[in-house]
């Protein structure tokens, strides 16, 4: 059985129209939404995304541009707990952002889910190890970007898996593998 739900005549995953556009198409809505954006720095940020792939833009049925975001979600569960990313750490070694959400990564337009689940787990360390795949379902979300003040959908791949040990010698062997990299 295929860690996602099979596909049918009416739906198949992954495959909606965002991961299907054009990235032509994100350019030409990007140059309207400048226009309309009284702040370079975040339209510069923006205009990152969309040629990197992270996002792509489109127009709704109200003409009002959109932006479509990918990730991928790690829930990883011990039975009674779920693991929890309390922040990220910078290139500086300090504390980017605080913030508490599901472990995971964004992932670009063209970029199959499973290649930024690898990544996403890859940025776990020696955590990888111990966790088990098991299904994956698409959780959409439709929000506000408060940083780009742009209607968003965030169309997350979540992956549930399991511990594959008890949290002690988990924990431990995190402990030690931390201890020996200093």
């Amino acid at each position: 059985k295929p860690p996602t739900p099979w596909p049918s005549d009416v739906s198949v995953c992954f495959a909606d129209s965002p991961d299907l556009m054009a990235a032509d198409i994100s350019r030409g809505l990007l140059r309207r939404v400048q226009r309309e954006c009284p702040e370079p720095e975040q339209m510069h940020e923006l205009e990152q995304e969309v040629a990197s792939g992270r996002c792509v833009l489109r127009e709704n049925v109200d003409g009002i541009v959109e932006r479509v975001v990918f990730l991928v979600a790690l829930r990883i569960e011990d039975g009674v707990n779920t693991l929890m990313q309390l922040g990220s750490i910078g290139e500086d070694g300090r504390l980017q952002r605080g913030k508490v959400e599901l472990p995971g990564t964004k992932r670009a337009r063209d970029e199959p889910a499973s290649e930024a689940r690898l990544r996403a787990l890859s940025k776990l360390g020696i955590l990888a190890n111990y966790i088990k795949l098991s299904s994956e379902h698409e959780v959409v979300l439709d929000l506000k970007s408060h940083k780009f003040d742009i209607p968003t959908e965030y169309r997350r791949a979540e992956s549930h898996a399991t511990l594959t040990d008890e949290r002690q010698f988990i924990d431990e062997a995190m402990y030690m593998e931390a201890h020996v990299a200093e």
